[in-house]
Parts: C-alpha cells; structure tokens; sequence
C-alpha cells in the first residue's frame, strides 16, 4: 500500500485543515478518504509532514500600534514571514474594520512585487510619522485603539490573517486581544528576538501587549536570531537637491563563518531618479545595477557606489530594493529601506507650477510692476520666467 497526502500548507479559513489521504492498493483501484479522526500510528508521520498546523499561516500580522501620548496618528503596522522563504506581496490588500459595521476600510494594497525576507518583517506606518525605523510602505486610514480589526487579504481575495482587539469578537480569530492603549502595542509571540511565530488561530493567546514597541522593517535582522549570517546594509543622504548627483552605497559583509563565492549583489533605483554610473564594473539594466563577487572571506565586507541623478522637482524617494545572495549561501540578505528627501534648491518654473502650496525657490527674468500698471492679471506684482515657463508673483 502507498499513502500520499494532498494538503495546503496555507490556511484560508481559521477552521482546522483536513488532509485528503490516498491509499493505492496493488492490483485494486485508487481509495480516498478525507478524514479528521484519530489516525493509526501508521499515519502519524505522514500527518506531521503535510499538515499546515505545523507551520501555521507563511504570513501573519505581528504588531500593531495605534497611537502615542499626545499624537494619535503614531501608528504602525508589522507583518512577519515564518517560512524559509522570500514571500511577494504582490496583490495582496490589508483591510481595517470597525465592529460597528461590515464595511472594511483598506489600509495598504500591494500593487506591485515587494518582497517579506524569510523570517523577516514588513512594516507599514501611518504617513508623515517616524517610529524610528523606515516604513516598507504608508497608509492614511486611522486605526482606533479599543476596539478594531485587521485582515490581511491575499491575491484572491482569501483570508490569510487576521486580528481584532478590543470588543470585536465577530473580527478576531478565536477571541479578541486585548484592547490597544497609547504607547503600547499588540505583539504577536513569542515576541522580541524568538520571532513572531505563534498562531493558534486565538488573538487573546497569540497576541500579548507590549509597552516598549519594536517597529521591524525589511532590513531589519531575522528572527529568531541567527548567529551566522550575509549582512548588506544600504545608506544615501537624507536630503539632497533637485537636479543633483548623490551615492548609494552598498555594503555586504560576510558573517556566515566561511568564504562565500559568487557573490551577486542587486540594487533597484526609483523610477524618478536616473542612474549615472556604478561602481567597479556594476551592470546596469534599466533601473538595475548587479555586481558579482568572486568571493567574500569569512568577517569581509565589500562596498559598491551607486551614483543618480535627481529630478528637477520635489519629492519622497524610497529604495528597498538591495539584496546579497551567495552561491553556496542558502539565505538571501535583503538591506533595510533608506529614504531620501528632494527638497532645496532651485527649480525650473515649469516645475514649481507644479507644487501647489509647497514653498519654492526659482531664478528667472522678472518683470516688475511699473507706471502704475501691473505685469499681469489678478493684480500680480511681478512676472518671472526663465526658459521653462513663467509665473505670476
């Protein structure tokens, strides 16, 4: 007789899996038999490999928290990876609900490819607030700190997580967790440095509150706690002008106890900025750049410059896309987002017209008011231009 079993590890529903098992005997037609009742010592093993009980939900929400003393939009959102894995968010939708109607109030949808490092973070914070890590990503939709729920939604529309706190019983898995209070968050357990991987489908057991929250982002290290590792770390200017140059710069350093060979480095500019050049012979493909290393001693680091351009205009850059990955290195190391404000300077007028009620500065031929008459409509007094465009100042 051969047994095999047809299971998904992903769990949709917060009802228990049940394993389809198939037994084939020679010579007799193919038997199936879905069952949820005690199995014979036979079936154990085979139970153990293929049920998702033991690997629980591959993406959870691990913390939550909705407000600070004196600034109720302090708020952020962290989801955790518990697999090996890398995992693409790429159509997934993070919903918020209230338990005073059916109604769910999107937070965040992912519309394009972002990747969650196998036990590793992804973190959301509210627009405008720093929480002392740089967000993967920003949402507007406030979240309420005594009752609520979130619902974490994959590409088809099936629940992969989901939490409530608070008075929300028809919104949490199992019984809802405690509710949130300022300065305090919802972590999921064990918590800290043991990963964030409990999920017993109860919000009451899998969550605890924690009053010294710990925002973790892409780049922040796995957990549990891994003794060795590839590292690669990612830093630009905080601030830089329009139309400037400025460096990224990549370092990989090698913490896995051996040399590592073929070493490929990856980093991914925003659209907005143009790529003028990389360091020691980098690829650059649209708006990629790679390197290979050869190899990397044991306790070596190795760094590589990016160097862009900006645009003539203001605006938010976001990088999180640097990755390091070795050859005989089973882990892919994946560098925390750095965020870069364009702002200062001297913009084209073309561009500044661009910026309501943003404070400018530009440089241009000014006509001023003269003889009783005004340089323009709406009683202006004077008009700039230079070779863009004009203004009416």
């Amino acid at each position: 007789m051969r047994l095999s079993c047809a299971c998904s590890h992903r769990r949709l529903s917060a009802f228990p899996i049940r394993c389809i098992f198939a037994a084939t005997f020679p010579g007799r037609e193919r038997m199936r038999k879905a069952t949820s009742v005690l199995l014979p010592v036979l079936l154990l093993a085979l139970l153990a490999a293929c049920s998702g009980r033991g690997l629980g939900t591959p993406l959870v929400i691990s913390e939550v928290q909705a407000g600070a003393s004196g600034d109720n939009n302090y708020e952020f959102v962290e989801l955790y990876n518990g697999t090996d894995e890398p995992l693409n968010l790429d159509g997934y939708r993070l919903v918020y609900r209230l338990p005073t109607g059916e109604e769910g109030f999107l937070v965040y949808a992912w519309e394009e490819g972002s990747v969650v490092p196998p036990h590793g973070h992804y973190l959301l914070v509210r627009a405008g607030v720093d929480v002392g890590a740089v967000p993967d990503g920003e949402f507007d939709q406030p979240l309420n700190t005594r009752s609520g729920g979130l619902v974490l939604l994959d590409p088809a529309g099936q629940v992969m997580d989901r939490l409530g706190w608070g008075t929300s019983p028809d919104l949490a898995e199992g019984r809802p967790a405690p509710p949130l209070e300022n300065d305090v968050s919802l972590e999921r357990k064990p918590g800290g440095e043991d990963g964030n991987g409990l999920d017993t489908d109860n919000n009451r057991s899998d969550f605890a509150l924690n009053d010294a929250p710990n925002p973790q982002n892409t780049g922040s290290p796995p957990t549990p706690a891994e003794a060795k590792r590839l590292l690669i770390a990612l830093s630009a200017p905080a601030s830089v002008e329009p139309g400037a140059q400025f460096d990224y710069r990549l370092e990989v350093t090698n913490e896995t106890g051996n040399a590592v060979h073929d070493v490929e480095l990856t980093f991914t500019a925003p659209v907005s900025l143009t790529i003028v050049s990389a360091s020691d012979g980098g690829e650059i493909e649209g708006q990629q750049v790679r390197w290979t290393l050869p190899q990397l001693a044991d306790a070596e680091a190795a760094a590589r410059i990016v160097t862009v351009e900006t645009p003539p205009t203001y605006l938010t850059l976001l990088v999180r896309e640097a990755t390091a990955q070795a050859g005989d290195w089973p882990r892919t190391a994946f560098a925390a987002p750095v965020r870069t404000r364009i702002e200062g300077g001297t913009l084209p007028i073309a561009a500044a017209r661009t910026l309501m009620d943003r404070q400018v500065t530009v440089e241009g031929v000014a006509t001023m008011y003269s003889g009783g008459y005004y340089a323009g409509t709406n009683n202006a007094k004077f008009y700039i231009q230079d070779e863009t465009g004009g203004i009416q100042v």
